[in-house]
């Protein structure tokens, strides 16, 4: 991609690839901006790591952060040569090939790089200096954010580490992890840039965090994928881990499904007519109001406000709301239901 104001993109494609993208209408667009069209985000020290990235401005669940073009995007499997590989090998010896494959198809993208932006990408954290995945691939693999809808392939094609893309953002790199993320990243092909998106309300001066791994697995899974990057994180769920809350951790899903599902039932009654309302009582609903304030607080505690499902507690909230007359308290829940929608983040069939 050009270099002009938007950025500069090193990008190794699949000319069919290439084709379909370069050849869409709407491409190439320029990012999107936050509201306001100011930048939201700064990069600078943060505690106990190099980088971070900061938030300047207050913002809202659902709200663009920053959008910006990657230094590089690579197919996924861009050090995997099947069939290249004849003889009678080890395991060590086919790694080595496909790192040295891998070091020498990036390495060529780096070189075209102008040198600002070399540099920047030569800084970023390598976490495979011990694996022989070589300076550039180390670094790649390290950073890499996956692209989904980027994909080899027809449109529709469902998107695999196979014929998948994977890109190394530039303030997105500076990134750190929690295993309570208030950040998700998303990548738009038409301006083909990653936007990352506020998954929690933000204050101005708040650090963003993304989840490295699997944030919904125990604790010693966590820790352990973690590891491989030498990140020993200390957010409040690790910290605070218990067998109780790893145990919360394992049925939170099921335990908002149910929820919603008795919410649902008794809605459907309250609707069949006034007798049918009168067997739910203003009581009995006062109190599941308040089961499911807890199990919110739970969530939020654990920092599972993070997960897609938690949306579906806005949506309870607010049927509970209503049947109670709370109207007040029913809009500013159906407030965050829109919020998630933008993210669509309610599809939870």
């Amino acid at each position: 991609l050009p270099d002009d104001s938007q950025g500069y993109t090193e990008w190794i494609a699949y000319g069919g690839t290439k084709n379909k993208v370069f050849d869409s209408p709407s491409f190439p667009k320029p990012p999107s901006q936050p509201l306001g069209g100011k930048p939201m985000h700064v990069v600078c020290e943060a505690l106990e790591t190099t980088f971070g990235v900061f938030v300047t401005h207050d913002i809202k669940i659902g709200e663009l952060i920053f959008a910006e073009r990657p230094f590089l995007v690579a197919p996924r499997a861009l050090g995997f040569a099947p069939g290249s590989i004849v003889g009678d090998f080890n395991l060590d010896h086919i790694n080595q090939v496909q790192w040295s494959d891998l070091e020498a198809k990036l390495a060529i993208a780096v070189e075209r790089m102008p040198d600002n932006a070399r540099e920047a990408f030569l800084q970023l954290r390598n976490s495979h200096k011990e694996d022989g995945a070589g300076a550039i691939g180390g670094i790649f693999l390290t950073n890499a954010f996956e692209l989904g809808g980027l994909v080899d392939g027809p449109i529709g094609t469902k998107v695999t580490d196979r014929n998948g893309y994977a890109g190394i953002a530039r303030a997105g790199s500076r990134i750190n992890h929690s295993c309570m993320p208030n950040t998700t990243a998303t990548f738009d092909v038409a301006s083909f840039s990653l936007q990352f998106f506020a998954i929690k309300d933000l204050k101005a001066g708040d650090e963003l965090f993304y989840g490295y791994c699997n944030i919904y697995a125990p604790y010693a899974e966590r820790r352990e994928s973690l590891g491989r990057y030498g990140i020993v994180c200390k957010c409040p769920a690790c910290v605070n881990s218990t067998p109780t809350s790893e145990s919360f951790r394992r049925t939170f899903i099921q335990r908002i499904k149910k929820i919603k599902q008795e919410v649902e039932e008794w809605q459907a009654e309250t609707v069949k007519g006034f007798e049918s309302a009168v067997a739910t009582p203003t009581l009995e609903r006062e109190a599941v109001l308040a089961k499911v304030l807890t199990l919110q607080k739970q969530l939020v505690e654990e920092g599972l406000d993070a997960s897609d499902h938690y949306a579906v507690i806005f949506m309870v909230l607010y049927q509970l709301y209503v049947q109670l007359g709370k109207m007040r308290r029913a809009d500013s829940a159906f407030q965050q239901i829109q919020r998630y929608n933008a993210l669509a983040r309610l599809d939870l069939e």
